[in-house]
């Protein structure tokens, strides 16, 4: 047998002989005190464990999204290449000659 386990089945049961040897009364109180003990423990870690949590969930910068979509929007907008306007200048420019040029033929000219 393993000595780790013939060790630890050795104060088992010198436990065991310790609690049959006692009053029946004292050994209930003494499962009832091991069991509020161990309900104890379970309490405390469960505070414990939503404590730590909760810390580790917290982000440790300022909050750039506030919905899913924006943090998408935000991850398209930072792949793009920078300083590159030159197609919304065209676009406008192409917007306002056109537009130029209707308002000129719409309107009558004078004669000379």
């Amino acid at each position: 047998m393993n000595p780790v386990v013939k060790i630890i089945s050795t104060v088992i049961i010198s436990i065991n002989r310790l609690i049959d040897s006692l009053d029946p009364r004292m050994a209930d109180s003494i499962r009832q005190g091991f069991y509020f003990f161990t309900a104890l423990l379970l309490i405390a870690g469960l505070i414990i464990g939503f404590q730590t949590g909760k810390r580790a969930a917290k982000k440790g910068g300022k909050q750039m999204a506030e919905f899913t979509n924006n943090a998408f929007d935000i991850t398209i907008k930072k792949e793009r290449e920078s300083g590159d306007f030159r197609g919304m200048l065209d676009s406008v420019l192409l917007k306002e000659v056109r537009e130029l040029s209707l308002i000129h033929i719409s309107e009558p000219t004078r004669p000379y």
